[in-house]
């Protein structure tokens, strides 16, 4: 055999080994990485049984407390109802009420301007006359003591 044939024989070996060996390694890794995927689907399935345990008597729990709800709202509607009768009630006795007082306050004010003026007029004539005597006394007293 050849000498050339002998070295192409021993390359071609060589890369063949070489290839076994890449296969080999990237096989393991391959391995690793689909039991790491194979506990990770494990886990993922375990919390979702997990889930599904806890959630289902949640979500019972949760339809009784709606269907509680539900039931509660339905009772306190008329009771609503004869709230906003009242408020309704009172609304209108409130704007009577303002009406009235508006009505007494445009019949009293006038003349309660009027006999207040009136007052203060008299109590400013009175107050004049009490000092035009007091002015008159204090000088009488004046002369007096000057006598």
């Amino acid at each position: 055999m050849e000498v050339w044939l002998q070295i192409l024989l021993g390359v071609a070996l060589s890369v063949g080994i070489l290839a076994a060996i890449v296969l080999i390694g990237a096989l393991i890794r391959l391995r690793r990485t689909l039991e790491l995927v194979e506990s990770g689907v494990e886990e993922l399935l375990r919390l979702v049984a997990d889930f599904r345990r806890s959630a289902l008597p949640a979500i019972d729990v949760l339809t009784s407390v709606m269907r509680q709800l539900e039931t509660d709202l339905r009772s306190l509607e008329p009771s609503l109802t004869n709230i906003h009768r009242f408020t309704a009630g009172l609304a209108a006795i409130a704007t009577h009420l303002q009406r009235v007082e508006e009505r007494v306050y445009r019949r009293l004010v006038p003349p309660l301007e009027e006999v207040t003026s009136i007052v203060v007029a008299l109590l400013k004539a009175f107050s004049t006359f009490v000092r035009f005597l007091t002015n008159r006394s204090s000088k009488e007293l004046r002369q007096e003591e000057r006598n």
